[in-house]
């Protein structure tokens, strides 16, 4: 009966997610079926939902995540996001190159609307090369998610290695031949037929005042990612150390405290995404039980 109730259980989940049911909600209802289907006695589950509901791994998850979902506006707020991506442009005059990274970069930062924040940049490069809108509506759609395979602030990544106690790193190695393989085959795909001709040639002063940019301006990542990879830091603590660097990043100095006390204020009144939240609450539930 056990094994039906878990059969039971994921199906529902699926089947609600699927119709439009908030995740968090088809997650307590699959756990609510597991409990009944399994016929386990009302202590265990209870149990089983407070440890899922308070245990350290939970906490620890939900806050890495809330963070990370919180840390695009913050950086989108401070500036540093439209820096680093007009950084990026002027630093790389190849259409190609930039209707790769363009999605990508701005796939890496967890902002509302990103993917149509991409998308006419995507065609504004897009028109040198004469593609079709279909094709234009491709790239930004297959290069804003392939990095999602290798990138270590994913949120599906995240999850993946608390739950199954994957280090990241080994994720990523795992992930990262499919992930190159599956970007050469595309740039093949929808490039490989069109030329643009040679780049004009930049002063070396002007390279180097771009790229400081762009690291200025991607620097909260950069801290996370670092903290997490090369110091093995517990990554909520990194996580919250890359946040706190974005919202204290490019505050004038006159009006430093209201500027950071207003943006604290927007970040848990608004920046952070709660029903992701709910939905990872309610996953280490349905984990716990099952």
């Amino acid at each position: 009966m056990a094994a039906v109730g878990v059969i039971v259980a994921f199906g529902s989940v699926i089947y609600l997610a699927s119709k439009g049911i908030d995740l968090w909600l088809a997650l307590l209802v699959g756990t609510g079926a597991l409990g009944l289907l399994s016929q386990m006695e009302s202590g265990p589950l209870a149990a089983a939902v407070i440890d899922g509901l308070f245990g350290a791994a939970t906490i620890q998850l939900v806050v890495a995540v809330a963070l990370i979902s919180g840390l695009g506006r913050a950086m989108k707020e401070s500036g540093d996001f439209d820096r680093m991506v007009s950084s990026l442009v002027a630093l790389i005059r190849k259409p190609k190159v930039l209707m790769m990274l363009l999605p990508a970069i701005i796939g890496t930062i967890n902002v509302p609307g990103g993917a149509i924040m991409s998308a006419p940049m995507v065609e504004e490069h897009g028109t040198a090369l004469n593609l079709d809108r279909t094709t234009l509506a491709s790239v930004n759609l297959f290069f804003r998610h392939i990095g999602y395979f290798i990138y270590p602030l994913q949120t599906s990544l995240i999850i993946i290695s608390e739950l199954l106690d994957i280090p990241k790193h080994s994720i990523i190695l795992y992930n990262a031949a499919p992930a190159l393989v599956g970007a050469a085959a595309a740039y093949l795909f929808f490039f490989g037929n069109h030329n643009t001709g040679s780049a004009p040639q930049k002063n070396p002063r002007d390279i180097a005042y771009q790229f400081t940019e762009f690291l200025l301006g991607f620097s909260p990542v950069m801290v996370i990612i670092a903290l997490m990879l090369l110091f093995d830091a517990p990554f909520y603590l990194a996580a919250a150390s890359g946040l706190c660097l974005a919202l204290v990043r490019n505050i004038q100095a006159e009006h430093w405290g209201a500027a950071l006390l207003s943006r604290l204020q927007q970040l848990f009144s608004g920046w952070i995404n709660y029903e992701l939240v709910l939905a990872v609450l309610s996953l280490m539930v349905f984990r716990a039980v099952v």
